[in-house]
């Protein structure tokens, strides 16, 4: 079973016979943050679309040679928003004997402005889908100098034993917990 959680404009279509959803996360997120002017209205309408936000200071360090951020800082931001998703949902990224932990299977990023010193980024975070043995996460990268969306990062978590080394279902009890972070 699948779980796919609605986001503003999203809703089953009937196609072929069949109930489908529509998904707008692909670029459309933050279409209703985006059109909104003013700066401190923006970025409150970003925050708004993700269960958990953390803010990173940009470095000088991060910049390259092209002189913006590199590529790869990108994805150490995201991975922080993935592991602050997992602390709020009370599951550390070391689990306990006996625990499923999670293993990154899967991430991509869709460089989309380019973010430069100085600056400070927000991250957001959160499931899209819920599979039998996975989830799928969806991280946006927003300028606060800029008052922009500067990336867009897709990522699939397996659950994982690591004392069998084998993926695992998803626990219901971790299912329930990002479900219930979902409705805040």
């Amino acid at each position: 079973m699948r779980v796919v959680f609605p986001f503003k404009g999203e809703g089953l279509v009937k196609v072929n016979d069949k109930l489908k959803y529509i998904c707008r996360m692909r670029h459309g997120i933050l279409k209703s943050a985006l059109n909104v002017h003013n700066p401190m209205e923006k970025t409150q309408a970003f925050l708004s679309e993700f269960p958990v936000n953390i803010e990173v200071d940009v470095q000088w360090a991060d910049m390259d040679a092209a002189q913006h951020v590199n590529n790869t800082v990108y994805l150490r931001w995201v991975e922080s928003s993935r592991i602050a998703f997992f602390e709020k949902l009370g599951h550390g990224v070391s689990p306990e004997a006996g625990e499923a932990g999670f293993i990154l299977g899967y991430q991509d990023c869709k460089y989309i402005f380019p973010v430069t010193f100085p600056d400070t980024v927000i991250v957001g975070a959160t499931v899209t889908e819920i599979g039998e043995d996975r989830f799928f996460m969806e991280s946006h990268v927003f300028s606060k100098k800029y008052q922009r969306l500067a990336a867009i990062s897709k990522q699939t978590v397996v659950t994982y034993d690591y004392s069998t080394l084998k993926k695992v279902d998803v626990p219901v009890e971790l299912k329930n917990k990002i479900l219930a972070l979902k409705r805040i």
